[in-house]
């Protein structure tokens, strides 16, 4: 056997090894651009949706507590500022009229803020209902108070 021959049946030995490797990291490739596609464009965009009917649910809850909390603090034919701190969110403000109290919260926080005030007819006690309506704005008049 000469030198030269043992050589060349290497060679497309060696050939056929690095073609088959740079076939196996090409498709490593794909598979792993395939797999950005999909989470981009299915399962991000999903669980932003889930996420967000998560957080308006919890607006709505936190809505609806408010309101019982601030119908239950009336009963007594009285509402305290402590009593509207325990009933309502962080951030709210008090109108007190002459024909109802008007109490404006902000709920939530991103994208699922949400502004509301909740009027309490005068005289307040325990028939006291609720009304709730949405208010337009970005709720600046509800300022924080302390827990």
């Amino acid at each position: 056997m000469t030198p030269g021959t043992d050589s060349n049946q290497r060679r497309p030995r060696t050939a056929w090894l690095s073609g088959g490797a740079a076939l196996l990291v090409l498709v490593v490739l794909l598979a792993a651009a395939g797999l950005v596609v999909y989470v981009v464009e299915f399962a991000l965009p999903g669980h932003r949706e889930e996420t967000g009917a998560n957080e308006r649910a919890n607006v709505r809850q936190q809505i609806e507590r408010t309101a019982a909390g601030l119908g239950e603090a009336a009963k007594d034919g009285d509402l305290t500022d402590t009593e509207i701190g325990g009933a309502a969110p962080k951030h709210w403000a008090v109108q007190r009229g002459t024909d109802a109290i008007r109490v404006v919260a902000r709920f939530g926080g991103g994208g699922s803020l949400a502004c509301r005030t909740f009027t309490l007819p005068l005289p307040l006690g325990p028939a006291t209902a609720v009304r709730t309506s949405e208010r337009p704005g970005d709720c600046r008049e509800a300022t924080a108070h302390p827990s």
